[in-house]
């Protein structure tokens, strides 16, 4: 361990942190599989990967986890490998920054997100290059924003 002379507080150092972790490979209960590392009491913690099954199509995860769920940053992929979401999670939901990809309507949003769904301000582009700018409440739009129409 090393003190942290600014605050006075006892830190782990790196390879203190990656001694106390180990990589595994295992199919949990719902049958999802992870691929990544773990601590040594076999909770999901540090860089992984976690391949959900589903009826229509696989979804696959790539980021940080902790206590057993996706965690600070990572990405959802579709079986495609196309980008779903990229950017922050807690516990297991998005909440924080990210972009969410729509590959049926086109659409992208690039803004804030809680539970899941684009909550605060954000942009949501659409497929003919038009967008609107502006606050989201649990997922809709909120009418204290505006739309830009696309010029062409």
């Amino acid at each position: 361990m090393k003190k942290d002379i600014q605050e006075g507080n006892t830190m782990a150092t790196k390879e203190e942190i990656l001694e106390n972790l180990k990589w595994v490979e295992f199919k949990m209960d719902n049958g999802t599989l992870y691929i990544g590392q773990c601590n040594k009491s076999n909770i999901l913690q540090g860089r992984g990967a976690l391949i959900y099954p589903n009826n229509v199509e696989e979804k696959y995860y790539v980021g940080y986890i902790d206590k057993n769920l996706p965690d600070t940053y990572g990405q959802i992929f579709n079986a495609q490998w196309q980008t779903l979401y990229e950017g922050e999670f807690e516990n297991g939901k998005k909440k924080g920054f990210g972009k969410s990809f729509n590959y049926q309507t086109g659409n992208v949003y690039t803004g804030y997100f809680n539970n899941d769904l684009p909550n605060g301000q954000g942009v949501l582009m659409y497929k003919d290059n038009s967008r609107y700018e502006g606050g989201f409440l649990n997922g809709e739009i909120n009418d204290k924003g505006y739309r830009i129409k696309n010029s062409k």
